[in-house]
């Protein structure tokens, strides 16, 4: 019992050190039952609360209950210090305090995908963990079971096992977001279907260290492949007729909606499922699935599956990959490696704001600094409970949102939780972003900020993009989708992309006119109906690569440090760790810039252009 109200202590202090940096915790301390947060500063005002005593604060938003533990400024005779988790302890949950399924879940992940299927409970009266085992375990099993339950528990534990044939699996309470682990699936998927979702759950267990442990960028853009890609985000089942994407992408990727979403999103592609799985046989499409497998049409995710299993992109995957992502468009976050480097950052900052005279600069770092706090405190259990629907307070989303807010009074923090999704699953998986549906317009704005802004942006939430390239011609809605696709795979389709890709810098009006005639020159030969109602409108949303030498363009996260250097220099302060994550994500910025998000759309019933 000692171990667990150790580790409870521990992520108490943890949380404080990150909620209430500016109380300065010095470190925790252990005496007989009882724990101590030695503090410098207790009479501070809170923040991320509306209360105003830090002690409470403590008490009813962060101590984990049961936990005897106070905050003092001095420490009591006798007390020894406890020692601190270390970054890989916290960013695999080892330690902390999770219900009985997160736990589940997480002991599921640790575990090799071959082992038997079990559940873990832990008794009170007897204060010892006990395992229901689908079939007994050998002695390497066992062996293996209680060294991944003690990594997880953080502290060394042992276990009674019981062989239970009607093995059952507790999902009360389950959190709508939380990501579903196979090996506690009582649904009756397919082996293959089964097989893909526990890789996915293997590739996350095998890569997340890279995320948090590695401090370099992932690849950069020129070492991806450049492909004619696009994503639709269908979650709400609208899109637009799916022989336009297959004219001008050589992958549609396409974000399915959970099950009663479906048959309205294949309506608006003007597509049959038969279809659509045909597409993903033919490395057309390529089917992302967000949330648990389980909200999603079973005969869908089987058959494509079967055919391609390379066509589909599970929710840990996805997470992965827009985490990758993130580390170069918001690497403010992922810069400091411990908790002591981030609570000193937000301790300074909050400092260095006390001193700032202007009111709106004063409220833009005061929110700044709320939001990186609740960033750092939630990141890794979000991520690794809610998989690819826990990356939003990563992205740039809440410094966007703030500081516009602050600076405007404008608050359009709903618009961008809705829309930043599309954005950074886009821009993950290098591909062009079509708006659809009721977040289209939120989408094409706020793309715009996640691309970069100009060095006198004036805060306006607007798409500035640098060329709209219209009159590219639809497809009508007889022509066989299958056909199209079979035709439209080749040398139209990479032209266009290397026109959007090189649009600010390489092409003239003369040549963009020039390539847009000669791609509606293979559309008209293969379309018999001359009567046009619908053009493509593609927007490029582009930052110029050099950014040192055309000073045109700047990523977010470098404006951003631009912000705090200038409010730095306003307040006349010097400051060692401000001065060097700015320092930091300036360097990583132009070492590795974030890649373009391009955004197309179609605009509807313009003129005959025939």
């Amino acid at each position: 019992m000692d171990s667990l109200m150790d580790n409870y202590a521990l992520y108490s202090f943890e949380k404080l050190q990150l909620l209430q940096p500016h109380t300065n915790p010095k470190g925790i301390f252990k005496k007989g039952l009882e724990y101590f947060i030695q503090c410098s500063n207790l009479d501070v005002k809170p923040i991320n609360s509306n209360r105003t005593s830090i002690f409470e604060v403590f008490d009813k938003e962060i101590c984990v209950l049961g936990c005897k533990i106070v905050l003092v400024s001095s420490v009591p005779d006798e007390a020894i210090q406890m020692t601190t988790r270390t970054l890989e302890q916290i960013s695999n949950l080892y330690g902390n305090p999770l219900n009985i399924i997160d736990f589940n879940k997480q002991l599921a992940l640790l575990l090799p995908i071959k082992f038997p299927r079990l559940w873990i409970d832990f008794n009170h009266d007897t204060q010892n963990w006990e395992a229901k085992v689908e079939r007994s375990l050998s002695e390497g099993e066992l062996n293996v079971l209680e060294n991944k339950l003690s990594l997880l528990c953080g502290y060394e534990t042992s276990l009674t096992c019981t062989i239970d044939l009607n093995l059952k699996f507790e999902h009360k309470f389950h959190d709508t977001l939380s990501i579903s682990i196979s090996k506690h699936s009582s649904l009756n998927y397919s082996k293959s279907l089964f097989r893909k979702w526990e890789e996915d759950e293997q590739f996350w267990s095998d890569n997340k260290a890279n995320l948090f442990h590695n401090d370099k960028n992932p690849e950069t853009e020129d070492q991806k492949v450049q492909r004619a890609n696009c994503l639709i985000n269908g979650k709400y089942g609208e899109a637009h007729n799916i022989r336009n994407y297959l004219t001008l992408f050589n992958e549609i990727q396409i974000v399915i909606p959970i099950e009663t979403s479906y048959d309205k999103l294949l309506y608006s592609l003007n597509i049959t499922e038969e279809e659509l799985v045909k597409l993903v046989e033919m490395n057309r499409v390529k089917l992302i699935f967000p949330h648990s497998i389980e909200r999603y049409k079973k005969s869908l995710l089987e058959n494509v599956v079967d055919i391609n299993p390379q066509g589909i992109l599970l929710s840990r995957e996805l997470a992965f990959n827009t985490v990758s992502d993130l580390k170069r468009r918001n690497p403010i976050v992922f810069l400091p490696s411990n908790n002591e480097e981030k609570q000193q950052i937000l301790s300074d900052m909050i400092r260095l704001s006390i001193d700032i005279k202007n009111i709106n600069e004063k409220m833009w770092l005061y929110g700044f600094i709320e939001e990186l706090s609740i960033t750092w405190s939630n990141m890794h259990e979000s991520l690794s409970v809610r998989g690819a629907n826990g990356t939003f307070n990563l992205g740039l989303g809440p410094t966007i949102n703030n500081l516009i807010n602050k600076y405007t009074g404008k608050n359009y923090l709903v618009e961008i939780m809705a829309a930043s999704q599309s954005i950074e699953w886009a821009a993950a998986n290098n591909a062009v972003l079509c708006p659809v549906g009721p977040l289209a317009n939120n989408e094409i704005n706020l793309a715009y900020l996640y691309s970069g802004v100009r060095k006198d942006w004036n805060l306006d939430i607007v798409t500035s993009p640098n060329i709209a390239t219209e009159g590219i011609l639809t497809i009508a809605n007889y022509v066989s989708v299958l056909e199209l696709a079979e035709s439209f795979n080749g040398r139209e389709i990479e032209q266009f992309r290397q026109l959007l890709v090189n649009m600010t810098n390489n092409n003239s009006p003369e040549e963009i006119n020039n390539t847009i005639n000669e791609f509606n020159q293979s559309v008209k030969s293969y379309e018999r109906n001359v009567k046009r109602l619908n053009t493509w409108d593609v927007k490029g949303i582009t930052l110029d690569t050099a950014i040192d030498l055309t000073n045109t363009a700047v990523p977010f996260a470098g404006f951003i440090t631009k912000q705090l250097g200038r409010v730095l220099n306003h307040a006349g302060e010097k400051n060692d760790s401000i001065g060097n994550i700015i320092q930091q994500v300036n360097s990583k910025i132009h070492r590795t810039n974030p890649n373009v998000i391009l955004v197309s759309g179609m605009r509807h019933k313009i003129k005959d252009l025939l």
